[in-house]
């Protein structure tokens, strides 16, 4: 088996735990059974595989480092949270910092294309479904249905996309300079 056949397979499961943490999350809003354990199933798979994924990448760029770190932090900051260990919250504020950066250097990639589009509205409907759910407001169950959905098109579409060549990324030249 090559490395691109692994770092494909690799990328197929963490698009899949992505997936599968947005259906966590919208069930432990929800109150629904099985969030717990579809939430920590989720949160080490990510957070034990893009390490992986990493480490077999050949060419590294300086956003490649953010990106590791903030899955890991993401995963394990989500596996505290969910077993509500100590320190989740403060797990959680050092991810949205390393996001927050990550975004600055990095921005929306537009060109993924449908499958980029896809993914931002999925989380976009998620997370209008957690709001709608807090205040009491009508329309719950749409919102996460279709954002749901949505994600499960995203990674369908992701097992079928070709691969793309790789450009260079603004950060990586000012990483050089």
């Amino acid at each position: 088996m090559t490395k691109n056949s692994i770092h494909k397979i690799i990328n197929i499961i963490l698009e899949m735990a992505v997936a599968a943490a947005l259906l966590g999350i919208c069930f432990k809003v929800m109150n629904w059974p099985y969030a717990k354990p579809i939430l920590i199933v989720a949160s080490l798979t990510f957070a034990l595989l893009y390490p992986i994924k990493f480490l077999i990448t050949k060419e590294r760029k300086t956003s490649d480092y953010l990106k590791l770190i903030l899955a890991v932090f993401w995963g394990v900051g989500t596996l505290f949270a969910t077993l509500e260990l100590k320190y989740s919250s403060l797990l959680n504020y050092i991810t949205l910092g390393v996001f927050l950066l990550w975004f600055l250097f990095k921005g929306i990639d537009r060109d993924k294309g449908v499958s980029g589009i896809l993914f931002i509205i999925s989380v976009i409907l998620v997370g209008l479904g957690c709001i709608f759910r807090i205040m009491h407001w009508p329309g719950v169950a749409i919102l996460f249905g279709l954002g749901i959905l949505t994600g499960c098109l995203w990674v369908v579409i992701g097992l079928f996309k070709k691969p793309e060549e790789k450009k260079r990324d603004e950060i990586d030249e000012i990483g050089k300079s």
